[in-house]
């Protein structure tokens, strides 16, 4: 699979990283699953820039600290983006222009706080 410049794929999550963003905010923190938690999802996170903040899972023989604060606010961003999704026009992308579509998301997010 071929990535742009401004694209890396962790494991099967592809994370869109866009230029400024890395020289605007190096070592900004990036919060994963416990899914991705292997040593090459979180070496590749570092060798981008980013500190990952992932729980070692539980059979792990050296575990490693973590910000489990940051880490329990993960669920907060899942259940937004889950009360966006409600929003039949954001999950069905009826929309043929990409501006009317973030519109529509934009709203979304307004009505969803």
């Amino acid at each position: 699979m071929n990535f742009r410049e401004d694209e890396f794929c962790l494991d099967e999550f592809c994370l869109v990283h866009a230029k400024f963003y890395h020289a605007k905010f190096h070592h900004a923190k990036i919060i994963l699953d416990r899914a991705y938690e292997g040593d090459k999802t979180r070496q590749k996170a570092a060798e981008r820039g980013f500190v990952p903040v992932v729980p070692p899972k539980s059979n792990r023989k050296e575990p490693w600290a973590y910000d489990k604060e940051l880490y329990k606010r993960r669920n907060e961003i899942e259940r937004f983006f889950l009360r966006i999704k409600r929003f039949r026009k954001v999950f069905t992308r009826y929309d043929k222009l990409d501006t009317s579509y973030t519109t529509v998301v934009n709203f979304a997010m307004y009505l969803a706080r």
